[in-house]
């Protein structure tokens, strides 16, 4: 990494930027995905569908390694070890190598997956989940305003893995019961209603969702 840093060694600076890294679950019920009302979101009292999952954790060594790969501070991070932070514009591509690299940090979405799905819904149970599988699909990159509660219309870099994820029988039961319920926070939806942006019970959907839709092998340069 010390050579990968060397090599964007840039004099002049741009930018500050805000980064989110996040894992998301692809699960999938029939020929429907299933999403959950953003937990952000309903601060503010919006039902909005977004996948199964959130930032993914680094470890204690991996986030000394970031700090010196792209010279943070612990006050640049939103909160602990979540890859949410902000860094100069110039190390982008620095940070998409070093996130290809899968070292230092969470490599599935299993964390928030349980605590989605058994302690912020409480659709499942722990034991409903025992037995899960994931795999991963692939990433998606890209550079928008975020809408979080706190960072609102920020400059984002997002990257994401998306992990195929294969629930137990019981889980999928439950899920799809708990979907047919209007007050429900978890939803199956259509990949046309996830590019359409709306559920058929009229629900709004994220726009982060279709990038379920299109995993790719690796996350292309920023900087050419």
């Amino acid at each position: 990494m010390a050579e990968l840093s060397r090599r964007y060694n840039i004099l002049k600076p741009r930018s500050m930027i805000r980064v989110s890294c996040a894992s998301f679950a692809d699960i999938r019920i029939g020929d429907n995905r299933v999403l959950t009302i953003n937990k952000n979101r309903a601060k503010r009292g919006q039902r909005v569908l977004t996948p199964v999952g959130g930032a993914i954790e680094l470890t204690l060594a991996g986030q000394q390694n970031l700090m010196s790969l792209l010279g943070l501070r612990l006050s640049d991070f939103e909160k602990g070890l979540d890859m949410r932070f902000n860094m100069s514009e110039d190390f982008m591509d620095l940070l998409r190598l070093w996130f290809l690299s899968r070292i230092g940090r969470e490599l599935t979405p299993q964390r928030e997956t349980f605590e989605e799905l058994t302690v912020e819904t409480t659709i499942l149970r722990p034991d409903n989940l025992h037995g899960v599988r994931f795999s991963k699909l692939g990433y998606q990159g890209e550079l928008g305003i975020t809408t979080r509660i706190g960072q609102e219309g920020q400059r984002t870099l997002r990257l994401v893995e998306i992990a195929a994820t294969e629930l137990p029988f019981t889980a999928k039961n439950l899920i799809e019961l708990e979907a047919n319920r209007l007050t429900s926070d978890v939803r199956l939806v259509s990949d046309d209603e996830i590019i359409r942006g709306i559920s058929h019970q009229d629900i709004p959907i994220g726009s982060v969702a279709k990038l379920l839709l299109n995993p790719q092998p690796t996350i292309p340069t920023f900087y050419r």
